[in-house]
């Protein structure tokens, strides 16, 4: 996802890397907000109401302010007021005129400030302080109230969410079907990012489970293997057994053969290799010579 604090310097009073966005409002007076983003959080996205919404607001201000400028003068003229008049007159009127400028200021500061932080987590809006992350988002619609803001490419983004505040209105803002479309593309991404952060950890998990299971498999034995006993008589078996904390019982004796001299290994269960906890039994075949009547034969 872009990142479009990338490029901008850092707010004033704030270190370089600090986990906060970057822009700052109140025009020239670049007043940082007191937004605070966690780690690994960076802005995808400003978004402020359209200049139609600005334009809409000023309009009843400097109507009125366009009409009252030449009644002021039209009036004492028309109706020749007197002198001790004719100062209130100025300064009323001067006060309505500062008025109407301090409205239409207001309305400006609001506008300018009035802006919707798209996070790669969450959604922020500036003056209301309210956050919602995507995780949270059920749903998202697109509204146009009239036919000139459709006209104009305008309209209303409504997000129904899980939490708290359960509505969210983005209102007046430009190009709310591609603005729409980027919310859900980033809910998409930052669903697709944890879901592969869980596998990670996931994974992770399974491979300390592992890791410590076959480390307390392998301290519980010596070696970690059986050893080899065959043709090794019933004392050093039992010896090399007992080096790897294993004992020896014998099973039985094999076949007469005249390969190994009576009484050493000629089969072992379980067989070199296999991993064993200490104290467990090695059962062995011993060898056995013929009698000496079954070599004359």
């Amino acid at each position: 996802m872009p990142n479009v604090d990338q490029d901008l310097p850092s707010p004033p009073n704030r270190p370089e890397g600090f986990p906060s966005r970057r822009r700052t409002f109140g025009g020239f007076l670049r007043i940082p907000s007191d937004v605070r983003y966690v780690s690994g959080e960076y802005t995808v996205k400003y978004v402020q109401r359209s200049r139609y919404s600005l334009l809409r607001s000023l309009l009843r201000p400097v109507v009125l302010l366009l009409l009252l400028i030449p009644f002021s003068i039209f009036v004492p003229k028309a109706f020749s007021l007197p002198p001790s008049l004719l100062l209130y007159w100025w300064i009323g009127s001067g006060m309505v005129v500062l008025g109407l400028l301090a409205v239409a200021g207001i309305i400006y500061r609001n506008y300018v400030d009035d802006i919707f932080i798209l996070s790669n987590r969450r959604i922020t809006h500036i003056q209301s302080k309210f956050k919602v992350e995507y995780k949270n988002i059920r749903d998202v619609k697109v509204t146009v109230p009239t036919i000139l803001e459709r006209f104009l490419d305008v309209g209303n983004i409504d997000i129904e969410t899980t939490s708290y505040p359960p509505h969210i209105t983005l209102c007046t803002v430009d190009h709310p079907y591609i603005l729409q479309d980027e919310i859900m593309g980033i809910k998409a991404h930052k669903e697709k990012v944890d879901k592969a952060k869980r596998e990670n950890n996931e994974k992770k998990n399974i491979h300390v489970w592992f890791t410590t299971v076959m480390t307390k498999l392998v301290e519980s034995t010596k070696g970690g293997s059986v050893p080899d006993l065959r043709e090794k008589d019933l004392l050093t078996a039992r010896s090399s057994a007992q080096e790897f904390g294993l004992d020896v019982a014998v099973w039985g004796e094999a076949e007469p053969s005249m390969e190994l001299p009576s009484g050493y290994v000629v089969h072992q269960n379980p067989p070199p290799g296999t991993i064993m906890e200490k104290g467990s039994r090695i059962e062995v075949v011993l060898s056995k010579r013929p009698a000496p009547i079954e070599q004359m034969q």
